[in-house]
């Protein structure tokens, strides 16, 4: 059955007043924190695939969003880029429609409309946007977090949960902010969480940011997430960024200057602007290398 622009799998489900969890690539998503916190979530509460893009291509250029090639069994399967929507039937509380978001090259209002289509359909009651960006963060210090919602009651709650309130932000966007802003006039609550990452140390995979973020998804929606692997990860990741920091006067004085700023309680660094005043602290090139093969698996102290 088609919703929209995605083709649902059938039989349909009927969820009890479900919430939509969003990451969209590659936006709001460094460090693959929203990608990798929405799947392990996924993963944990037995999700179950909802449907995707019927024709993926209608809304994204395959030379920008490679298509991938896998090899099962005796035969080669090719996979296109897309996205992906899963659903999971809670015993307590709100179900769940999770929603990885390619997104689009072209296109983009009807890719708009079959998200709102998908909404209506499934009678979603609160659509959330997750994620994370770079920003002046030191590894040194509890990553920050944002949160913005269009409920007062539950904005109360993310800032007493220490979530700094969003929203100053002013610039360049993505067409997914349309969603938000067509979801709140059809009366559907709206929320934006978003980590923000040390924008010195670009990690592929940013276990610290995917920790912080499923935590905060585990105090709303009470899911009994088991964090210790990730917990694990982003410790040693850190650990050993923290070696290699400390053992280079030059990037202990850039990281001092960035904990103090911290420390200052300047809040959320959201506009490009505001971070060019920050650009000087690098890392040097020894620091650099260390980041790289953390990244690609190199570093044998990395836990699988």
């Amino acid at each position: 059955m088609q919703i929209g622009a995605f083709e649902i799998r059938e039989p349909i489900p009927e969820l009890h007043e479900p919430h939509m969890v969003v990451n969209l690539r590659p936006w709001t998503d460094a460090g693959n924190v929203g990608s990798m916190a929405l799947t392990a979530v996924e993963k944990a509460l037995n999700s179950q695939e909802l449907g995707r893009l019927h024709r993926p291509s209608v809304f994204y250029d395959f030379t920008r969003y490679r298509p991938t090639v896998q090899q099962i069994e005796s035969s080669r399967h090719v996979e296109l880029p897309n996205s992906v929507a899963y659903y999971s039937g809670r015993q307590a509380g709100n179900d769940l429609v999770f929603l990885h978001a390619l997104e689009p090259h072209a296109s983009a209002e009807d890719f708009v409309e079959s998200i709102l289509e998908l909404t209506q359909r499934m009678g979603v009651r609160r659509y959330c946007q997750i994620g994370a960006f770079y920003g002046a963060s030191p590894h040194t210090r509890p990553l920050r977090c944002s949160g913005r919602a269009s409920d007062p009651e539950l904005q109360d709650f993310l800032v007493s949960m220490g979530l700094t309130v969003g929203g100053g932000y002013q610039g360049p966007t993505s067409i997914m902010a349309l969603t938000v802003e067509m979801l709140r006039a059809r009366g559907i609550s709206t929320m934006n969480l978003s980590v923000q990452l040390p924008h010195y140390a670009r990690l592929d995979e940013d276990y610290r940011g995917q920790e912080t973020l499923m935590r905060i998804l585990d105090r709303l929606y009470n899911l009994g997430l088991d964090l210790e692997e990730v917990t694990k990860r982003a410790n040693t990741q850190y650990f050993e960024l923290d070696k290699a920091v400390s053992a280079d006067p030059e990037a202990k004085v850039a990281i001092r200057q960035l904990e103090q700023f911290y420390d200052d309680d300047h809040g959320l660094i959201e506009s490009s602007e505001e971070l060019k005043n920050l650009e000087s602290i690098t890392l040097p090139p020894s620091v650099e290398q260390l980041l790289k093969d953390l990244e690609s698996g190199k570093d044998p102290r990395i836990i699988d």
